[in-house]
């Protein structure tokens, strides 16, 4: 099994109900966490810059973002009220890429990546033994 040496991961997060600004600094952190362990973060919050000069409709934004979700290795999901980020997890669930909501359980994928023990992106959440990724949603 191939060893990630700088796994993708994909933040997603509430952006625009409640504080939008305290939303992109959680979902900031979380870049900057991800990053110091020597993973890429992906953060679709960069599209707001976008969107102030090309607007979009969300449907659109939310199509590109699963797009490039889809190609990570990892999701995680920020706390809050989100639809496009209910879509994201929705994505990341049927495009089989582990996703989780827990800091914890997401650096010790981390860990099993670096150690290659354990399957990388494509991995069946439902044959997860460790309690890991997120049960499908109800």
């Amino acid at each position: 099994m191939k060893k990630i040496a700088h796994p993708h991961i994909y933040i997603s997060g509430p952006m625009g109900l409640g504080d939008q600004i305290l939303n992109q600094k959680w979902i900031i952190d979380a870049a900057e966490k991800f990053h110091v362990l020597g993973a890429v973060s992906i953060m679709p919050i960069g599209s707001i810059l976008w969107h102030s000069h090309y607007p979009k409709t969300h449907s659109l934004w939310v199509t590109l973002d699963c797009s490039i979700l889809l190609r990570c290795d990892l999701v995680f999901r920020i706390p809050g009220r989100s639809k496009g980020a209910d879509i994201e997890e929705e994505a990341a669930r049927v495009g089989r890429i582990p996703h989780f909501t827990d800091w914890e359980k997401a650096v010790k994928y981390l860990e099993l990546l670096e150690t290659e023990k354990w399957p990388l992106t494509g991995a069946d959440p439902s044959a997860d033994q460790r309690g890991l990724l997120l049960a499908p949603q109800e």
